[in-house]
């Protein structure tokens, strides 16, 4: 067991957390280890416990001003009539887009087709790549080719 010189100032702070650690250290791990424990335990009660202190609090304090409490509700109502009246602006102002959208749409269908109809080919057409032609089979090298399958790897067989 290491010895504290309480004489004098000069022991630095370091060396009495030295002696601390050496002289009680075991004490203080066992201590957290039963402290832990013990709240992991009773950690649900504890809970239970603010949950209902908090309640009976909140309740005793509007028992005693009714006025708040009537206030709070209808502060409670206006924001949620406020809330219900954005959400319905928001909506109409949406379903009046979806419908220009789709008034658009039918205009662009119309005049397509009411201008003598669609053509295969048609320089209109957006197309990726223009020159393109399915039967012709893919031109670039990006191709797989499969390996040669011979009995002998890495070229041919030497015998």
């Amino acid at each position: 067991m290491v010895q504290f010189n309480f004489q004098g100032n000069d022991t630095p702070l370091y060396l009495s957390v030295i002696y601390a650690i050496e002289n009680y250290g075991w004490y203080v791990l066992i201590a957290s280890v039963i402290v832990f424990y013990l709240y992991r335990k009773y950690q649900t009660k504890l809970d239970e416990y603010w949950e209902n202190k908090a309640s009976q609090d909140y309740a005793s304090y509007y028992h005693k001003n009714p006025d708040l409490l009537t206030e709070r509700l209808t502060a409670r109502e206006q924001y949620a009539q406020k809330l219900q009246e954005k959400y319905t602006n928001e909506a109409k102002v949406y379903q009046e887009k979806m419908e220009q959208k789709e008034n658009k749409k039918k205009q662009e269908w119309l005049e397509r087709h009411l201008s003598g109809g669609h053509r295969l080919g048609s320089s209109n057409e957006n197309s990726l790549r223009p020159d393109y032609n399915p039967l012709m089979g893919d031109t670039s090298s990006r191709t797989y080719k499969a390996q040669r399958k011979t009995p002998c790897s890495g070229g041919g067989c030497k015998k």
